[in-house]
């Protein structure tokens, strides 16, 4: 079992052990298939994270945080954002912070090059079995309940959002690299999830014990999921360990 980052981490830097035991596995697992969440619910995706109609940020958010918009993109680049839902909004905030490491470190932090997405095409050119543990997700409800207008607001109190989301995605990376369980349980607990967001991380990962078990007592199964979900009391390892399983780290 894999515990991966979605972005941010390039292919060569996983161990060869990693590509090895992918290789020689007859099953693989993972959250969700990226290709086609963008094929099925994309459309969706952009029309839910619209606010109602004759509604707007202003009517969600406080005065303060409207400003703090408007500081980061200018008013006129800030009007059509003011259209969307706060989580929407998060996510380009989010987006910005990724694209601003990307150029300064000159590396993709987009979801088409990490590691899940590569193995998962590989799997799909080799012919391996395929289980997708979060395929029953709700994931437009998920989108809403991540973020709220106070999360919103919480984010825009910062001197400069952007670069605190920046700040987050290195100290995520940097305990990732690491191996060190307690280190990204210490980032989850540190403000820089949102309480939404981490109540769902929560449910999903109990929702996959059930998949997980069936296919690990199969045996010879690949399973590659966000390294997230492995920590903490409502983590994978906590909830493997008491399905009986035993589960050791290797790094």
């Amino acid at each position: 079992m894999l515990g991966t980052m979605h972005i941010g981490i390039a292919l060569s830097a996983y161990p060869q052990a990693v590509y090895s035991t992918f290789e020689n596995s007859a099953v693989t697992a993972f959250e969700d298939d990226p290709d086609e969440i963008k094929k099925e619910l994309g459309p969706k995706i952009r029309e839910r994270s619209k606010l109602p109609p004759g509604q707007t940020l202003r009517d969600v958010i406080s005065a303060t945080s409207i400003q703090k918009l408007e500081s980061l993109y200018g008013k006129k680049t800030a009007a059509p954002i003011m259209q969307h839902r706060p989580w929407a909004v998060k996510d380009q905030i989010d987006s910005d912070a990724e694209a601003s490491i990307a150029k300064r470190e000159g590396i993709s932090w987009s979801l088409d090059d990490g590691i899940e997405s590569f193995l998962l095409h590989q799997a799909k050119q080799s012919g391996k079995r395929i289980e997708l543990v979060d395929k029953n997700r709700d994931l437009l409800a998920d989108f809403e309940a991540y973020v709220t207008a106070k999360d919103l607001d919480n984010l825009l109190s910062y001197s400069d959002p952007i670069q605190h989301e920046a700040d987050c995605d290195y100290s995520v990376r940097a305990a990732f690299c690491l191996g060190s369980e307690d280190l990204i349980e210490r980032y989850l607990e540190s403000g820089c999830e949102t309480k939404g967001m981490l109540t769902i991380a929560n449910r999903r990962s109990k929702n996959w014990i059930p998949k997980l078990t069936q296919l690990f007592e199969q045996g010879n199964v690949f399973a590659a999921l966000g390294a997230g979900h492995f920590v903490g009391p409502a983590g994978l390892i906590s909830l493997l360990r008491q399905e009986g399983f035993t589960v050791t780290s290797s790094r």
